[in-house]
């Protein structure tokens, strides 16, 4: 496996881990941050690899991704503390209900 593959399977790996930040929406009631900090966990952990290569538009590429999660959670723990709450006017009681 040469150099360039190397990187895009870490940035592939990087960025599938760190997306699973957005599927907060769908936890149980009071960890979706949790959900995001350990999603933004899992992308460091790949992210080590890049950063190992030393150069620097793959760093700032990850450091640009790592801030996005962490805003991300910052959001989400303001201002959904107890996770997403669904409309219920309709009589729906679980989101489950919809899928």
């Amino acid at each position: 496996m040469n150099r360039s593959s190397k990187v895009n399977f870490n940035h592939a790996k990087t960025f599938s881990e760190g997306l699973q930040a957005v599927f907060w929406v769908f936890v149980e009631e009071g960890s979706a941050k949790g959900s995001i900090d350990g999603a933004l966990e899992s992308a460091d952990y790949w992210s080590l690899k890049i950063r190992k290569l030393e150069i620097k538009e793959q760093i700032d590429w990850y450091v640009n991704f790592s801030v996005t999660l962490k805003k991300l959670g910052v959001y989400v723990g303001s201002n959904f503390p107890t996770g997403l709450t669904w409309n219920n006017s309709k009589g729906i009681s679980d989101y489950a209900e919809i899928f």
